[in-house]
């Protein structure tokens, strides 16, 4: 029965259809991550720590991590996704988003101070993060399709 989620449902019904192709199993392994099924985490881990790491594996387990509160997960999660993909601003913005709530929960938990390298760390990440968040200028005199040249 299609039950409380039809996508999860679509996605599995999918995957059933056509095993072994493997954007289906992706997107079958995602679908139970994002809500809340181990098996479903686990098989994104399993493909995000294989070498090379598959982007798309990495961003949705550092999704799944992050909606489910283990923001010390995700930002490993999100960090193998931004160096598979470095340019993908949604992937660096979670990463930020991870970085500052795992250092917000290391400071509620009491933890142990951080070393001077640990704190630079994250703070170049943080900036790198928030700078592949700006819109990058265009050259418009090297590219002609960017703009319509009035002449």
């Amino acid at each position: 029965t299609m039950g409380a989620d039809p996508v999860a449902y679509a996605i599995a019904a999918a995957s059933a259809l056509a095993p072994g192709i493997d954007a289906v199993e992706l997107g079958a392994m995602s679908a139970a991550a994002l809500s809340g099924d181990a098996d479903g985490v686990a098989g994104l881990a399993e493909r995000c720590a294989a070498a090379p790491a598959e982007f798309t594996a990495c961003y949705n387990l550092g999704v799944a991590n992050l909606l489910a509160g283990d923001a010390r997960a995700a930002v490993g999660a999100l960090r193998r996704a931004v160096v598979r993909r470095p340019t993908d601003r949604d992937a660096w913005r979670n990463l930020e988003i991870a970085l500052l709530r795992a250092r917000g929960e290391d400071r509620a938990a009491g933890g142990a101070p951080r070393s001077p390298a640990g704190d630079m760390e994250e703070a170049m990440l943080a900036s790198a993060a928030r700078a592949a968040l700006q819109p990058m200028p265009l050259d418009l005199e090297t590219r002609a399709d960017a703009v319509e040249k009035p002449w």
